[in-house]
């Protein structure tokens, strides 16, 4: 079959030629408005605030499912969504491989290897390592708990009081004769204590009766710092952010932890409650507009989400995860605290309020001289550091709170 090499001629007709110009100028027009319009409103949908989530790929694998993370996007709209996502997401991916005590975590020199080997010299990581010298500076034991932390995550799971009280040393004589057993080891340098022969060098010391015990009671971890290290990855993240030039928002954790990166134009706020006997109140708000830190302490919870670190009983009595290393007992010196600070780091904070927190009975001086500022409530009253913003005091017709400023 042969195919015609043809070529048609097509004389275009020269009638109406400035018509034809004006038509084109006018669908060239048109067409550039709709592309601008198009690129314009790309942008504005994603400028203002958003919610920052970790990459897709990256779930599972990082801290990230503890934070809320509220940007404020600029006109870099997509893009600078995707940058500010990246950042926070090698950030929550670090945390979690750091800290975890997971043995299908293969990082070199996390948490999970320095529980791995006691007696041996471990090269963890440089993060990993200022942040157990600080824990042990700090003079707490709370590090060493870990042991006593798997009761109460049982006990935070259970869905009902019957099966709460089974593995609650309050109620059940086998769990409680563990943890004092425990404790009795968590206590005594001699038994288990981290000693730093050498920069980024951790190792970790247990004794042999203690081991005995620990393989006799299934204990697979001897240090753990629980809802401490939510401080820890926080400062981290933030500290990446803002090296990164990100500073317009804020980032709370499910345990009342929150960090504001920047000055973002507008005020920002917190809530602070109050538990009576008779029910949770709303007592007042926080209010502030620059970079703080804010730590936020409760016995109780009300938010469902944070069920797997509360437990309430039926008639009220609350489990949480604030243990005392003395004695592994739940406690909490007072129901609300609410520290603010713009210097200090979320760790420091945490570390200095946890001896004043983690008591029976609360120490006012103590408290008060607490370098941070700080807010609490007590017989219907607000006490608040002098410079704090406090607006929306709660009063309605049965129920009045007044405020008062800290000397």
């Amino acid at each position: 079959m042969s195919r015609s090499n043809k070529v048609q001629e097509i004389v275009l007709s020269e009638e109406h030629k400035t018509l034809r110009l004006v038509l084109f100028v006018l669908v060239l027009a048109v067409a550039l408005t709709a592309f601008t319009y198009g690129i314009y409103h790309l942008v504005r949908k994603d400028s203002g605030w958003r919610t920052v989530t970790v990459k897709p790929a990256e779930v599972g694998g990082t801290c990230a499912h503890e934070f809320t993370f509220q940007y404020k996007l600029g006109s870099g709209g997509a893009a600078e969504y995707k940058q500010v996502q990246q950042v926070y997401s090698d950030a929550c991916t670090y945390m979690y491989e750091v800290f975890s005590l997971e043995p299908s975590v293969l990082v070199q020199g996390n948490l999970y290897q320095v529980n791995a080997t006691p007696g041996q010299d471990v090269q963890v990581d440089p993060f990993l390592y200022q942040t157990l010298q600080q824990v042990e500076k700090s003079g707490t034991r709370a590090l060493y708990l870990a042991p006593v932390y798997e009761y109460y995550k049982s006990l935070f799971q259970c869905s009902d009081d019957a099966s709460a009280q089974l593995v609650d040393p309050a109620f059940d004589a086998d769990a409680a004769e563990d943890i004092r057993n425990l404790c009795a080891f968590i206590n005594d340098p001699e038994a288990i204590r981290l000693e730093f022969p050498a920069e980024n060098t951790v190792r970790l010391e247990v004794s042999d009766a203690y081991k005995a015990y620990a393989e006799e009671s299934g204990v697979m971890a001897y240090v753990d710092l629980y809802w401490l290290q939510d401080a820890f990855e926080l400062d981290y993240i933030a500290e990446q952010l803002v090296d990164n030039g990100m500073t317009t928002g804020y980032i709370t954790s499910r345990s009342g932890l929150s960090i504001s990166l920047g000055t973002v134009g507008e005020t920002c706020s917190t809530q602070v409650y109050d538990r009576q006997p008779e029910g949770i109140y709303a007592a007042c708000v926080i209010e502030y507009d620059a970079a703080v830190r804010i730590a936020a302490f409760h016995d109780y919870t009300t938010e469902q989400d944070l069920a797997d670190r509360y437990y309430m009983y039926a008639d009220g009595t609350a489990r949480f995860p604030y243990i005392d290393p003395k004695d592994g007992a739940c406690k909490a010196s007072i129901h609300d605290l609410v520290l603010v600070s713009e210097q200090q780091s979320l760790a420091e904070m945490v570390l200095e309020a946890f001896p004043v927190l983690v008591g029976d009975t609360l120490d006012l001086a103590a408290l008060n001289a607490l370098p941070c500022d700080k807010v609490y409530c007590n017989d219907r009253t607000v006490y608040a550091s002098p410079g704090l913003t406090l607006t929306k005091i709660f009063q309605n017709e049965e129920v009045t709170y007044q405020s008062v400023t800290l000397s």
